[in-house]
């Protein structure tokens, strides 16, 4: 990987309905596992999470995050909702470790 495209983890994804930031979840959820890793050194995904809610505490990442390895959690997106709560589910997930 070039210079160009490193990223700091510092830094989130601009878009929260994207790829890149499903995979930036997936780091931040990474990172959530290490017992050396303080909590409050990850506080910048908190914000970035809570910025990013949407009504009722629910977060929707949008359909193109359907990867098959970590969307969809739900047998189907065909309703919306059912997408709002599988995003809701992960996120939860990873402020609870968080």
């Amino acid at each position: 990987m070039g210079k160009r495209n490193r990223k700091k983890i510092i830094l989130p994804p601009k878009e929260f309905k994207t790829k890149e930031a499903s995979r930036y979840v997936a780091a931040i959820e990474l990172l959530a596992e290490y017992k050396s890793c303080k909590k409050t050194q990850l506080d910048f995904a908190v914000r970035w999470l809570k910025k990013n809610m949407e009504r009722e505490k629910e977060w929707d990442m949008g359909k193109e995050v359907k990867d098959g390895m970590y969307f969809p959690l739900s047998d189907s997106w065909r309703k919306d909702e059912d997408r709002i709560k599988d995003c809701t589910h992960r996120i939860n997930k990873l402020l609870e470790k968080l």
